[in-house]
């Protein structure tokens, strides 16, 4: 005579199995290898475009995006900087479609349990998964749009900033650097 596994089991089992994906696709995309890609307006109007390798006392040195040369630019010779922010469009469709497996399978399993007291633990956990699938494409929605839809730079204003707010802008833009 074989046992039914209970529903409470694959359902725990399931999480684990979805949260040790999540777990290091989190830990995967906070890797930076890179410096943020800089769009420097300087006063005279030039601009140039680049990788942010380092910060340096109160100058900038980037790689050139057209001719992968290394430029070093003074903040006093700046008039605004855009900072081009990172987007993984895939990354947040997936983690949105995971979390609403997860919310929708749960919910799912407990609406399933409160209406049938004498519910077989097979059907219970196919339901419950059949409900997480009707939640997680909203929930990809939901995770990715913000990712797709959102800016690409940040914009920042220097000239005309005090000597403490530059200093601030160039501790932030050394977060963002390639070597720190």
């Amino acid at each position: 005579m074989k046992k039914k596994v209970k529903p409470i089991i694959c359902n725990i089992l399931a999480a684990v199995v979805i949260f040790s994906i999540i777990i290091p696709m989190d830990l995967f995309s906070k890797r930076q290898s890179k410096g943020a890609q800089l769009l420097i307006v300087k006063e005279d109007g030039r601009v140039i475009e680049g990788e942010l390798l380092a910060v340096k006392d109160s100058s900038l040195l980037l790689m050139t995006a057209a001719g992968g040369t290394e430029a070093k630019v003074d903040i006093s010779e700046v008039n605004e900087i855009a900072v081009k922010k990172k987007k993984n469009a895939l990354a947040g469709f997936v983690k949105g479609g995971l979390w609403g497996l997860i919310v929708g399978g749960t919910v799912s399993f407990l609406v399933y349990r409160a209406t049938l007291n004498d519910g077989d633990g097979y059907n219970g956990f196919i339901f419950s998964l059949m409900g997480g699938l009707a939640i997680a494409v909203p929930g990809s929605l939901v995770g990715g749009l913000p990712e797709v839809l959102g800016k690409d730079y940040k914009k920042i204003k220097v000239k005309g900033q005090s000597s403490p707010e530059i200093q601030q802008v160039l501790k932030k833009l050394q977060e963002k650097a390639r070597f720190k």
